[in-house]
């Protein structure tokens, strides 16, 4: 008996470890675009902004920047609950941006 089975999902989440401090030239921001540039390298098919407290223009330049990244490569990003910044920085970028909303309790 053969087993059809699909290839799994490959997703990076990024670890959340951003401030409202956090600036782009900080530490922890080019800590992000490195994992997401080796992700990326890795061949991983989905990238979770998951920066929560970072300020909505540090959000948007990690978004852009990270937009840079994957263009010309099938790498998805997710952007949680800022569908502005997503739909920015998709346009910035020309390239593909999904949005992504995370639950609240």
């Amino acid at each position: 008996m053969s087993l059809n089975l699909s290839k799994p999902i490959l997703y990076l989440i990024t670890p959340g470890v951003t401030a409202e401090t956090t600036t782009p030239s900080s530490e922890e921001f080019q800590k992000i675009l490195h994992q997401v540039s080796a992700a990326v390298a890795a061949g991983i098919q989905v990238i979770q902004l998951r920066e929560k407290k970072l300020t909505a223009r540090v959000l948007f330049e990690l978004t852009e920047r990270v937009m840079e990244i994957v263009r010309g490569t099938s790498t998805k990003v997710l952007v949680n609950d800022r569908a502005d910044i997503a739909v920015g920085a998709g346009r910035t970028a020309s390239s593909y941006y999904a949005i992504a909303r995370s639950g609240r309790c």
